[in-house]
């Protein structure tokens, strides 16, 4: 039969410092005298829920990462489809823009697998929407706006999300497209958006001075 050794408390010396073990396992001393090896400041225990412990970093509170970009110029948009590549830029400090985190990346090439391709700057679940005007001509015409994505950076593109809407003579159309990605490699899964006319020019307006056409990108957690 194994031992068992009952006290009702351990306390064998008078410095007011020292420890006690008292009954009912409550342990007193000050903070000093508590001390675990490891890990890092501000880290957390945690357990596996099979009796392992280790060091973990707190979750981060609020968003994770956050951007935003514009277009500075007017792009021609006509039939076929038209890879939106090239005038982006993130807004002045003038216009209050605000990042978290490091910021997106997207390739300015007209054409190529990855042209108007953007690059997450991390892994994880991402929201990306974009907002955009097209005014068309005279004619009254269907105007088509897609995001592609690709997880074998540009080798192969899917259409993943699609919008349609009718320019009336020379009205503006405006138009919003979003897609929650989940980014599980920053150098293979990437998105862009297309945009097409079934017939004449469209111009899409971009702005210096204010953000007109913009894309919007936050990271919403780990995957």
């Amino acid at each position: 039969m194994a031992s068992k050794i009952l006290v009702d408390e351990l306390a064998p010396y008078s410095h007011a410092t020292d420890v006690t073990l008292a009954t009912g396992k409550n342990i007193t001393g000050t903070n000093a005298q508590f001390k675990i090896t490891g890990g890092s400041s501000t880290n957390m225990l945690t357990t596996d829920g099979s009796g392992s412990l280790s060091w973990s970093a707190q979750p981060s509170a609020g968003l994770a990462g956050a951007d935003m970009w514009r277009l500075n110029a007017d792009s021609a948009i006509g039939t076929g489809i038209h890879i939106i590549y090239g005038n982006w830029e993130q807004p002045e400090a003038a216009d209050m823009p605000g990042t978290i985190g490091s910021s997106m990346a997207v390739d300015s090439a007209s054409s190529g697998a990855t042209s108007g391709a953007w690059t997450f700057p991390a892994t994880g679940i991402w929201s990306a929407r974009w907002t955009f005007d097209q005014r068309g001509n005279t004619d009254t015409h269907a105007l088509y706006s897609k995001i592609w994505v690709t997880d074998n950076n540009g080798a192969s593109w899917n259409e993943a999300v699609f919008s349609d809407a009718t320019s009336i003579h020379n009205y503006d159309v405006r138009q919003t497209l979003e897609i929650i990605f989940d980014c599980e490699d920053t150098a293979n899964d990437k998105i862009r958006l297309s945009l097409e006319s079934d017939r004449n020019t469209t111009t899409l307006q971009g702005d210096t001075d204010r953000s007109t056409c913009y894309a919007v990108f936050m990271k919403l957690g780990d995957t």
